[in-house]
C-alpha cells in the first residue's frame, strides 16, 4: 500500500500508475479556500495517512496547478514510512534537506538536462528492500547501485545526455550553488506575481501566495477571456516569447522559470505583461 498526496495532475498520474503494482491510494493535499476561492496546500500534519503505507508520494512541484513544497514536508515516522517525491520540475532551485527523503526523482527536461535522463537519490537502506519481485533489473535501482566496476553501468548509458546534465551543474556551481539559484528564481518568481497580483485582476493567479511554484507560474487574463489569451500568445510571439500557453487540460496562460532562462527574458516578458495590459486593460 502507498499513499499519494494529491497535489494535481502529476500526482494523480503518478498514483495511476503505481496503482498497476500495489494498493496507492490518493490523500488529499490541496483545498480551495472558502473565501477566496484560490488552491491553498494542506499543512502535511493534517494529511490522512495510512498507517500501514510502504511510503509517502508527493510531486515537489504541480507545473499544471502551479503549486510547490517550497520547503521539505517533516513527516514523523519516514524510517517506516519514506518519503518519496517527483522534484521533475524543481530540482537545483533550491536547496533541498534529502534526509528527510526515502527516495527523490527527477526526470530531465527541466533544470536537470535534456529529456531522455532521469537523476534519482535512494536511501542506502531502502536499496532492494522493498523491491517487488516483478521489478526489472533495467528499472532496479538496487541492480543499478551495485554494478561493477562503477554503479549504474547495468545498461548502456545515454551519454549525450548525461554529459548535458554535467554541464548543467557545472552551471549551477558556476553560479554560486543551490542558494544563489534560490535567490534568483524567487526573485523573478517574485516580481512576475507582483506585476499580476497589482494588475486590478487583468491578470490572475488562483493559487495562494504560500503555495504558489516558483518555477512555473500558470495566469488567465480577465478570468480566463480565450479572446485575450490567444492574441496574448500571439502577440508574445512576435516579441520573442513562445509556449506561455498553458497545459491542454486546463488552457489559460503559464510562464517557466527554469534556470537557463535568461534575466533578459524575464526583463522582456515583463515589460511585454505591462504593455498589454496598458492596451488591453482599459476595456474592463
Amino acid at each position: 500500500k502507498a499513499d499519494y498526496i494529491d497535489g494535481g495532475f502529476w500526482s494523480q498520474r503518478a498514483c495511476t500508475e503505481a496503482g498497476k503494482f500495489c494498493e496507492a491510494k490518493l490523500v488529499p493535499g490541496v483545498r480551495r479556500n472558502a473565501e477566496t476561492g484560490d488552491l491553498e496546500a494542506i499543512p502535511p500534519a493534517e494529511w490522512q495517512l495510512s498507517a500501514d503505507a510502504a511510503f509517502v508520494h508527493i510531486c515537489a512541484n504541480e507545473t499544471i496547478t502551479g503549486m510547490e513544497f517550497v520547503e521539505d514536508p517533516a513527516l514523523t515516522d519516514t524510517a517506516a514510512r519514506p518519503l518519496v517525491a517527483d522534484f521533475t520540475s524543481t530540482l537545483l532551485s533550491r536547496p533541498v534537506d534529502v534526509a528527510k527523503y526515502g527516495v527523490i526523482y527527477a526526470s530531465g527536461g527541466k533544470n536537470v538536462g535534456p529529456a531522455g535522463v532521469c537523476l534519482v537519490i535512494v536511501r542506502k537502506d531502502l536499496l532492494g528492500a522493498r523491491e517487488l519481485g516483478c521489478c526489472p533489473s533495467v528499472l532496479s535501482y538496487a541492480t543499478a547501485a551495485s554494478t561493477k566496476p562503477i554503479p549504474n553501468v547495468y545498461n548502456t548509458p545515454n551519454m549525450l545526455s548525461v554529459r548535458a546534465v554535467h554541464l548543467m551543474l557545472e552551471d549551477v556551481r558556476a553560479k554560486g550553488g543551490l542558494k544563489r539559484c534560490e535567490e534568483i528564481c524567487v526573485a523573478r518568481a517574485a516580481q512576475l506575481y507582483h506585476l499580476i497580483d497589482s494588475s486590478h485582476g487583468f491578470y490572475a493567479c488562483r493559487v495562494a501566495p504560500a503555495a504558489r511554484s516558483r518555477t512555473t507560474i500558470p495566469f488567465n487574463i480577465r478570468g480566463g477571456d480565450p479572446h485575450l489569451e490567444a492574441l496574448f500568445r500571439t502577440q508574445a510571439e512576435q516579441v520573442g516569447l513562445y509556449q506561455i500557453f498553458g497545459h491542454h487540460s486546463v488552457g489559460g496562460l503559464r510562464v517557466c522559470l527554469y534556470n537557463s532562462v535568461s534575466d533578459a527574458s524575464i526583463h522582456v516578458l515583463l515589460r511585454f505583461l505591462l504593455s498589454f495590459q496598458r492596451e488591453h486593460g482599459s476595456a474592463q
